[in-house]
């Protein structure tokens, strides 16, 4: 049985939690009851790849006053859809100055910006570098993902 978005979103963090938390190395060992069969269907390289990276999602949600497991969820999803084509398209679109989803969190230039305060439309050439080169940056990406979310929150 497939997972829909919605229910992703809505059960994942109760699974997610242990990972993040540094409690579990995988989702299924501290699954509540009932929600066993998410964890049959995750992506173990995803997971492998938020495990490596839990401090640091940890610390990029705690600066923005929100729950890890949220961003750590939102950071597996943008994972799960993105391809080799579309970095390839991401990439090449950055170079000519369009607007293209970036990095592990799949964060659009403007939309870093707009966390950090900038408006898009007047960026000039050295900061859309500057954001570009960032958000290729896993580290730079998920505190822009932590700050975009804060963003839309407030």
């Amino acid at each position: 049985m497939a997972t829909t978005r919605r229910e992703f979103f809505v059960k994942a963090p109760a699974g997610i939690a242990a990972v993040v938390s540094g409690t579990g190395t995988s989702f299924g060992q501290d699954m509540p009851d009932g929600l066993e069969h998410l964890a049959q269907q995750w992506d173990q390289e995803i997971l492998d790849f938020i495990w490596e990276s839990k401090e640091k999602v940890r610390e990029s949600a705690n600066a923005q006053s929100l729950p890890p497991e949220y961003v750590a969820a939102i950071l597996y999803l943008e994972k799960t859809t993105h391809s080799f084509l579309n970095e390839f398209n991401d990439r090449l679109g950055s170079m000519f100055g369009l607007d293209p989803s970036i990095g592990d969190s799949q964060i659009k230039i403007s939309a870093a910006a707009k966390a950090g305060g900038k408006d898009y439309a007047t960026l000039t050439r050295e900061e859309y570098q500057s954001y570009r080169t960032k958000l290729f940056n896993t580290a730079l990406n998920i505190d822009y993902l932590a700050k975009y979310v804060r963003y839309l929150l407030d």
